[in-house]
């Protein structure tokens, strides 16, 4: 599937400051680098009520990011890891 459908089929991010996922590669216990997912979401909580509703658990309790806004982490009911963030804008 060419770039465009994927796109189409909401596979594919938009570039720039828009929705989407980020990924943040970061050093783990047993030393190999990992990419870690990271949505962005607009209620974390609320985010967080689906996840353990639908089997996930919080791996990573919320954190404040200063200046920039709140995450945590989350496991998937399959173990992955992934991240969710929540941004502050300038009207905040």
């Amino acid at each position: 599937m060419a770039v465009p459908a994927l796109r189409r089929a909401g596979l594919v991010a938009p570039h720039g400051d828009g929705p989407g996922i980020e990924t943040g590669v970061m050093p783990s216990r047993d030393g190999q680098p990992r990419a870690i997912p990271v949505i962005r979401v607009t209620d974390l909580e609320g985010s967080l009520e689906r996840v353990t509703a639908g089997g996930g658990t919080v791996a990573v309790e919320p954190f404040t990011l200063p200046g920039v806004g709140r995450g945590c982490y989350i496991l998937d009911p399959a173990g992955l890891l992934i991240g969710l963030h929540t941004y502050t804008t300038e009207s905040d």
